[in-house]
């Protein structure tokens, strides 16, 4: 409940002074706010950047749909496909479920830790001039590493796709 400086609630189309003033300096700085996504009355659960907030619970999560399909792509991924009877690798693809990994970084802790053998797999097509979208996997010597990892991806549990910022919060607070 938004409540004016009149100490009434506000009506449908009005508007506080802080909020008229923040719009303000946000356009006046050059910025934009998009009405459609933009949420005027409080609310405990929003979907920000593509992650679910819980303000109090004080969580912030992956949505289930996302994950969902990263998990379709990964399958994807290793089921790979036959080309003049080789098995090859979509590259594009796996670019595309690296960058969906690296955006969850708010939420996974050590990202980076999970993402090391896309990382190297992706060095490695351009190390080796493979400028097409698909790899030959004589020329990946860390694809065992590589499907393992996905793998990872794969059989996480909805715990670690999940979790609190207060306590992070207040150890940041804490030590700085």
């Amino acid at each position: 409940l938004i409540v004016s400086k009149l100490g009434r609630p506000l009506k449908d189309g009005e508007t506080s002074v802080e909020q008229y003033m923040l719009f303000c300096l946000l356009i006046g700085f050059g910025g934009y706010v998009s009405m459609k996504k933009s949420t005027f009355i409080p609310t405990r659960q929003t979907t920000f950047l593509g992650m679910n907030y819980d303000t109090v619970d004080c969580t912030v999560s992956v949505p289930d749909e996302k994950y969902v399909k990263v998990t379709e792509q990964i399958d994807e991924f290793l089921a790979g496909m036959y080309v003049n009877g080789v098995k090859c690798y979509n590259l594009r693809l796996l670019e595309k479920i690296r960058g969906k990994l690296v955006s969850w970084f708010v939420v996974v802790l050590n990202y980076s830790y999970y993402i090391k053998e896309a990382n190297e797999s992706i060095r490695l097509w351009y190390t080796y001039g493979c400028y097409n979208d698909f790899l030959q996997p004589v020329q990946i010597p860390n694809l065992a590493e590589l499907k393992t990892e996905l793998m990872q991806w794969k059989t996480l549990k909805r715990v670690r796709l999940s979790r609190k910022w207060y306590v992070y919060l207040s150890i940041f607070i804490f030590y700085s």
